[in-house]
């Protein structure tokens, strides 16, 4: 993560020599460069594989910008699902974006797409998000978040799980260094 790999034209190359020599494979996208012989390529290569799903505030685009986004990167999950592709969806959460988050889950699942796992992400003020501590999430209560969906939708089998890293005083400096993370299922 840190960067779009299907941006490198060796990724590929990458993933092979990797491969070749025994190792696991997990690889995260946005999505929108996949197309079907990446997605074959993938499928038969990597062990765990993610698509990271954003809300337009977090990506910054403009309305018409965003729906071009959404409508290619949908598209590439709706094709995932049809070629049967273990695949795991991230989607971003702030202070500013938990309705949207919310409207996002209910589509896919409106979508039928079938992901291992809907991960909803805490952002955190490390790493990156290092510069976005004005809408880092750490009073978020995930459970009232989960409880404001669609009760068809918490008791489908459509999984969904809510991570977050937990930061203190001492590592808050620290880029790149989380305590502990704890998955919510």
């Amino acid at each position: 993560s840190g960067g779009e790999p299907l941006i490198d034209r060796k990724v590929f190359r990458y993933i092979e020599y990797v491969k070749n020599k025994g190792l696991k494979i997990g690889f995260l996208t946005n999505g929108l460069l996949l197309d079907e012989e990446k997605l074959i390529f993938l499928k038969r290569m990597v062990d765990t594989f993610s698509i990271s799903l954003y809300t337009q505030d977090i990506l910054g685009f403009n309305q018409e910008m965003y729906n071009r986004y959404l409508d290619k990167t949908i598209h590439n999950l709706i094709n995932l699902s049809e070629m049967h592709f273990k695949f795991n969806i991230t989607i971003p959460v702030s202070i500013m974006n938990k309705d949207k988050v919310i409207e996002l889950i209910k589509m896919l699942y409106a979508k039928k797409i079938k992901s291992n796992t809907v991960r909803i992400y805490m952002i955190t003020p490390i790493g990156r998000g290092e510069q976005n501590k004005d809408i880092c999430t750490p009073e978020l209560n995930c459970v009232e978040l989960l409880e404001r969906l669609p009760k068809d939708i918490r008791d489908s089998d459509f999984d969904i799980s809510v991570e977050y890293s937990s930061v203190d005083k001492n590592s808050e400096d620290n880029l790149g260094f989380c305590t502990y993370c704890t998955i919510i299922n």
